[in-house]
């Protein structure tokens, strides 16, 4: 698997942070025949990793939240961790990035 490693910064020391290595993100690409030739004919690392991140957070469960984002509060006080899907706006069309969650 992946790499990993430590907590997962001030306010959640029980979270655990995971990295996907390129091969390790094609791998889940490939779990939807349909989605790989158009991962692979994404332009920029960047767009696939943002296809990577919803995959691994869909197939395994947890949380992603980009590495600028400060816990104001624990975690613990405010996402309910029944919930099946957790995810955001930044607007009326987009749907935030920047934070979600999913159970596996």
């Amino acid at each position: 698997g992946g790499g990993g490693g430590g907590g997962g910064g001030a306010g959640e020391p029980y979270l655990d942070r995971v990295v996907l290595h390129d091969g390790e993100c094609a791998m889940l690409a490939e779990l939807f025949p349909e989605l790989k030739p158009r991962y692979d004919a994404l332009p920029l690392n960047v767009m696939r990793a943002d296809i990577c991140r919803v995959l691994a957070v869909y197939f395994f469960g947890g949380l992603y939240k980009d590495m600028d984002v400060a816990w104001v509060r624990p975690l613990r006080e405010w996402f309910d961790f029944t919930d099946r899907v957790v995810y955001g706006w930044e607007d009326e069309e987009h749907v935030c990035q920047w934070f979600f969650a999913a159970r596996p």
